[in-house]
């Protein structure tokens, strides 16, 4: 059986568009040019919001760049400036020295060499084991992120792995 439907849309434009100003159709205008207008609307809608969003993340990018590399020169001058300047009080002394002369005092005398030395193995075998962690991740991360970009990730579960790494 085979039914066949006709609809005579300017029938219906007319009827139910055609003179009712609430909603902002133009009666001169025809069914066509009213969905074309809707359709320029919404292009230009997704348009904006794309631009929109892509500002947004430039500009959030730019601004946390801009306050690490703030942040990184305020720290470095204001440690600078206590090595220079700073006061500690030497050790079984109520006599202030400044930070530059007690370092010099530690390197400088033989019976602190040992644990100068130690102490400063260990702050490289921190920092190698620090950096090994982030190279981890980082080679981690890139891996993931092609995995996603191949599609072949489920949707958020790139999310779920960066958060809990």
């Amino acid at each position: 059986m085979l039914l066949k439907i006709e609809v005579d849309l300017t029938e219906f434009y007319a009827e139910n568009f055609e003179c009712d100003p609430d909603l902002g159709v133009n009666p001169t205008r025809s069914l066509s040019d009213e969905v074309a207008e809707v359709v320029k609307s919404e292009v230009r809608s997704a348009i904006g919001n794309q631009v929109k969003e892509s500002v947004n993340k430039m500009a959030k990018y730019e601004l946390e760049r801009f306050g690490n590399e703030r942040i990184q020169a305020i720290a470095e001058h204001e440690i600078n400036n206590f090595i220079e300047v700073g006061k500690i009080k030497k050790q079984y002394s109520s006599e202030e020295i400044t930070i530059n002369e007690w370092l010099h005092d530690l390197f400088s005398s033989g019976h602190n060499r040992s644990l100068v030395t130690r102490g400063m193995e260990k702050i490289g075998k921190d920092f190698a084991v620090e950096c090994k962690k982030r190279y981890d991740m980082e080679f981690a991360s890139n891996i993931v992120k092609g995995i996603e970009a191949q599609g072949l990730l489920k949707p958020g579960v790139y999310e779920a792995l960066i958060k809990n790494a």
